[in-house]
């Protein structure tokens, strides 16, 4: 699969469930989270605008029970990148991070974004038009983990 930014952006759009493993390299942990997420066009915006909001749970290795979860951003198309914004939280309406197609052209990159004294670096790699991976890179004087996320595209049945 060799895709432009643009197809990749138009992608995005629609439903998918996610499970995601949170690496804790210095606490020696492992987390798991599972749940849904929403690439969608909002009626106020322009058409290379998406509203990305998810939900799920955590399941956090040290306690038995699982913790509710959701975040928002905004996924928004240049001709240069996709540049990624918050859309909740104290940061909201903030650029996080600028995505730019990478040589292989199936990878998206990120942008180094500063949060006080942490660093997050991103990749997005694309396994087809259904499928696809990001990975964050978390690191700071008290962080240092690594989020992989695994999407699957939901998809729509007719109803008979």
């Amino acid at each position: 699969m060799s895709a432009t930014l643009k197809q990749i952006f138009n992608n995005l759009q629609g439903e998918w469930k996610f499970k995601r493993i949170i690496s804790n390299i210095l606490e020696n942990s492992l987390e798991k989270a599972e749940g849904e997420a929403a690439f969608s066009k909002d009626n106020m915006t322009d058409s290379y605008v998406f509203k990305y909001q998810e939900h799920g749970f955590l399941q956090l290795s040290s306690q038995q029970k699982k913790i509710k979860f959701q975040r928002k951003f905004i996924y928004k198309y240049t001709d240069a990148a996709i540049e990624v914004y918050f859309d909740d939280g104290i940061d909201k309406g903030s650029l996080f991070q600028k995505l730019s197609l990478d040589i292989d052209l199936n990878k998206l990159s990120g942008s180094k974004h500063l949060c006080k004294l942490d660093t997050y670096h991103s990749t997005y790699r694309f396994l087809s038009e259904k499928e696809f991976e990001t990975c964050y890179c978390v690191d700071g004087p008290k962080k240092g983990y690594t989020i992989t996320t695994h999407y699957q595209k939901i998809e729509k049945t007719a109803n008979l």
